[in-house]
């Protein structure tokens, strides 16, 4: 899958961070993330239906984020079957942008026990990064 997918172009960045708690089989890991988009990351589209993948910057979610922190980020292409939940991060964080190579999660990993659901994930990015939240 890594060879074939088109380049994408940089998520959209956030206002305000999100972490994107992740389970594949019993391991579970979260993301401090400054910017997100969801893309279809099937490389034929004319041939099979859409594969739904949140594309991040984002950091491994440290002891403690404080708005304000500068964190060592990376681009993340996390196929939607191990969002488990996505949730509000701090206010602001600062991850780098230039020269970020996009790391691919296997999708072929055991799902996460209760995988959050496509219409779940779009409302939770849009609600989460509605100002009028704030």
């Amino acid at each position: 899958m890594a060879g074939s997918i088109e380049p994408l172009p940089p998520p959209t960045p956030l206002k305000r961070a999100l972490i994107v708690h992740m389970q594949f089989g019993k391991i579970t890991q979260k993301l401090l993330c400054g910017a997100c988009s969801l893309v279809d990351a099937n490389p034929r589209p004319d041939l099979a239906p859409p594969y739904w993948c949140l594309h991040v910057s984002a950091s491994a979610l440290p002891k403690r984020a404080e708005s304000g922190d500068t964190l060592k980020a990376g681009r993340v292409l996390i196929p939607i079957q191990y969002v488990a939940h996505i949730t509000l991060g701090p206010e602001s964080i600062h991850l780098p942008r230039r020269g970020a190579r996009t790391s691919i999660i296997p999708p072929n990993l055991p799902p996460a026990y209760v995988p959050m659901p496509l219409a779940a994930i779009r409302a939770a990015i849009k609600e989460l990064t509605d100002p009028a939240r704030w």
